[in-house]
């Protein structure tokens, strides 16, 4: 599947983008911020292509101007979400390349992907999650319409072998279809 937006294309990873993945995906800021540790290598990005990103429901965010990746987006459903297991709701998750932030090219590809899950996959609620201090990502979130519903004090982050607060929100149909009409 592929969505198209104003200014993006967003479709899934194919082996092709490992080199552009790395060039994103091995600064230390982007997978502190995700929980994952920086990509050591164009092999380690074509791996992770190859398995975690090869889920379904994960995309790379592309330019439409070049067709370059610039982030990755997801919306975990099925259980696959580490936030919920209602078959009804899901997770989204994001990043973008530092030299694409404050473009907002995140919210706009949050916004196809939440369109197309509560409108064609029916789901009820969307969750997502940032690391305490993600100031960029709790302002996309809330830009978004997601309402803050806990903190996480504590989570701890394998990859980095701490701990920290893990701000949960959601977003409603309900909420969605209201800012939407």
């Amino acid at each position: 599947m592929e969505f198209v937006t104003e200014r993006l294309v967003i479709r899934p990873w194919c082996a092709d983008d490992a080199a552009r993945l790395y060039s994103l995906a091995r600064d230390p800021e982007i997978g502190y911020w995700c929980g994952w540790q920086p990509h050591k290598s164009e092999e380690d990005s074509a791996r992770l292509i190859r398995t975690i990103l090869a889920n379904r429901g994960t995309y790379a965010i592309c330019l439409k101007s070049t067709g370059e990746p610039i982030g990755s987006i997801s919306i975990d459903i099925d259980g696959d979400s580490m936030m919920t297991n209602w078959e009804d709701e899901g997770e989204l998750g994001f990043w973008i390349g530092r030299p694409y932030w404050g473009n907002r090219y995140a919210e706009e590809a949050a916004e196809a992907l939440l369109d197309d899950a509560f409108n064609n996959l029916n789901l009820s609620k969307i969750w997502s999650g940032t690391f305490d201090g993600n100031e960029r990502s709790l302002h996309a979130q809330k830009r978004l319409g997601f309402v803050p519903v806990r903190i996480e004090h504590d989570y701890f982050v394998p990859a980095y072998n701490r701990t920290t607060d893990h701000h949960v929100a959601q977003l409603t149909r309900e909420n969605w279809n209201r800012r939407h009409q």
